[in-house]
């Protein structure tokens, strides 16, 4: 797959991210994958990556880990 490190470290950097600002992101890698690949093939907008972030992420410090 072309791009491939690349993509492995925009989804690294995105949790290392989330996690630094107290968040964890909460789908499996699998999925995560789906919407790293959908955003890099421009099907997926930064917007619409906001929002699933927003959706697919918990803060740490609530408990519900």
């Amino acid at each position: 797959m072309t791009g491939r490190p690349e993509k492995i470290g925009a989804l690294a950097a995105m949790d290392i991210f989330l996690m630094l600002n107290g968040q964890e992101l909460l789908p499996d890698e699998a999925e995560a994958v789906v919407i790293i690949n959908a955003l890099a093939a421009g099907e997926f907008s930064q917007g619409d990556l906001s929002e699933w972030l927003e959706l697919n992420s918990t803060d740490l410090s609530d408990g519900k880990i």
